[in-house]
Formats: C-alpha cells, structure tokens, sequence
C-alpha cells in the first residue's frame, strides 16, 4: 500500500500533495482542451483530472482521497465562481463519493487485493468502466440539479461526460504504462553497470 513505506516521497502527507498536483495540473490540462465548453468541471471532450483520479482512488488510500477533495475544492472554485461553497462541496462529494463506492464494492466482489496484488487485466479494465459510469452519472445528475437545468440535459451531459472521462482515463493509463516502462528500463541499465 501506498505510504507504508515510510519514505519521504511516498509517506502519507506526501501521497496528498502529488494527489492534489496530479489532480489540479490534469484538471488545468482539461479545461485548456475543452475550453469550448466553459463553466462546468471537466465537462467534454477529455477528462484527464477524472483519469487522474481514478488511478489515485485506486492506488493512494485515505490520503489520496484527501489530496484529491482539497483538488476538487479547489478546481470546482475556480470552474463554478458564481455557485455557493456548499454547492461546491456537494460536488466534490459527489465526484469522489460515487466512483469510490463503486470501486470499494466492486473490490470485494472481486476480491481485489488493498495493494492491487493479482489485479488482471479484466478485473481493471471492469472496476474502471463501473467507476467510470458511476462518476459521470452522478457527477452530471448534480450538475443538472444543482444548476437547475431541464432533466432532459442530464443523458447528454452524462454521455459526454462519460466519453471524456473514458479518453481522459485511457491517456492517463497510457502515460503510466509508459512513465513504469521507462522507469523498469532505468532500473536495468543500473544494474547492468
């Protein structure tokens, strides 16, 4: 698990800043990439902050949903400026609440390791879609409430969001498997010396 190391760079608190970091550089990358849709959090095209936060809730324990709920605080001011800060919160709690339940049961059901251990490819693959699923129902059933908008805009809004999240996820995933290749590569080289 995460932090149990003890190490500088992967002890708890620091596990909330890279969380946070990761949070709001990806969530600054989004909205750069879909500023044709301004005034909603991570609304279309890419949702790389959602990607972001979906490796964090699987890997980074309570203190990566720490760094990400001060990430979501703070990207949801800065994308929501007119709303109240309890409006805001409710976001925050929903984006995280939603998938993070989600992905908890599904972890038991699939009996998924706490430190991922044996974690196969089709077990990833189906605590991401559901988690996925669940973020942009969720997320977009409070954006149309808490904005008060037609119900009508919420299958929409959830299934752009949804399309988003899933090419925002799969870039992140890629980024990784290619950040642990080079890292692994590295780590050969040493050796070899």
């Amino acid at each position: 698990m995460v932090g149990q190391s003890g190490h500088l760079l992967t002890s708890g608190p620091a596990v909330a800043l890279w969380s946070l970091g990761a949070y709001c550089l990806a969530s600054g990358a989004t909205r750069w990439a879909n500023s044709a849709l301004p005034g909603e959090p991570d609304p279309g095209l890419l949702g790389l902050s959602t990607g972001v936060q979906l490796v964090v809730m699987l890997v980074g324990g309570a203190w990566g949903f720490l760094g990400l709920a001060l990430a979501g605080l703070l990207t949801a001011q800065a994308s929501w400026p007119g709303t109240s800060l309890v409006t805001q919160l409710g976001f925050v709690i929903t984006q995280l609440a939603a998938p993070g339940l989600v992905l908890l049961a599904l972890r038991r059901a699939l009996r998924v390791a706490p430190d991922l251990a044996q974690l196969g490819f089709g077990q990833l693959i189906t605590l991401l879609l559901a988690a996925l699923m669940a973020h942009s129902a969720a997320t977009s059933a409070y954006t149309v409430l808490a904005h008060g908008l037609p119900l009508a805009h919420w299958l929409p809004l959830a299934s752009a969001r949804l399309m988003g999240d899933f090419l925002g996820t799969s870039a992140v995933l890629a980024l990784l498997v290619l950040l642990v290749a080079l890292v692994q590569r590295h780590r050969l080289r040493q050796r070899g010396r």
